[in-house]
C-alpha cells in the first residue's frame, strides 16, 4: 500500500458549534474522509477519534467560542506536518 503525502490544506477543519457542522463531520467521518474537528469538550471530539476512524481524525478541543483559543488550536504544534 502507498503512502500518499497530504498537506493541511487537503483536510478540512470542522469547528463543532452547531448541528449541521456536527453533521458534516459524521457523514465526512463515515466516508473515511481524514479531518480536523474543533469542540468545546472532549465529549463532542471523542466520536471522531475511535473505532475505524482513528488515526483519520485530528481532534482539539478548545472554546469554539473565543477567537484566540481557536487560532491558537488550529496552530497547535503537530497540526499540518
Amino acid at each position: 500500500m502507498k503512502n500518499s503525502t497530504i498537506s493541511p490544506t487537503d483536510i478540512p477543519l470542522l469547528i463543532l458549534g452547531d448541528d449541521d457542522v456536527a453533521a458534516l463531520a459524521r457523514e465526512l467521518s463515515t466516508r473515511g474522509q481524514k479531518m480536523a474537528v474543533v469542540g468545546g469538550d472532549h465529549r463532542s471530539v471523542t466520536e471522531f477519534m475511535v473505532g475505524r476512524r482513528s488515526g483519520y481524525t485530528v481532534a482539539l478541543v478548545a472554546d469554539v467560542d473565543d477567537p484566540i483559543q481557536l487560532s491558537s488550536a488550529a496552530s497547535s504544534p503537530g497540526w499540518g506536518r
